[in-house]
């Protein structure tokens, strides 16, 4: 069986209020020696690229063997954005580093607006 990192959101689609509690779990198949979860936003486009993480954990650190239940409010800013020069993406990142092989990273991207209908 080939080693597997997979993060499922409890909520069905891919769009939060800032505010909103965002649950998940994260599910390893394999044989690991750590993993990481991390629920963050990054910026891409022109210029330095930003990062902020708002949930860490280290997934050694929870019992529970190979399901990982994570649960985090969203803050208020800052809400993702698609513009032709910068973008914001907020994502739940599982990175898991095999006994044997290279890390695996598996992104979970999801999108957060400020709730307003403008």
């Amino acid at each position: 069986m080939a080693n597997e990192a997979v993060i499922e959101l409890k909520s069905p689609g891919d769009i939060f209020t800032s505010g909103a509690k965002l649950e998940g779990i994260a599910r390893l198949y394999g044989d690991f020696k750590k993993a990481e979860l991390s629920v963050m936003w990054i910026t891409e486009g022109k210029g330095d690229t930003d990062r902020k993480v708002i949930l860490f954990e280290d997934l050694d650190a929870i019992n529970g063997g190979p399901d990982y239940s994570f649960s985090v409010t969203l803050p208020s800013m800052p809400c993702s954005y698609e513009g032709t020069l910068l973008k914001i993406i907020w994502l739940v990142r599982l990175r898991a580093f095999p006994v044997h092989g290279a890390e695996i990273i598996s992104d979970r991207p999801f999108k957060v607006h400020n709730g307003r209908t403008e």
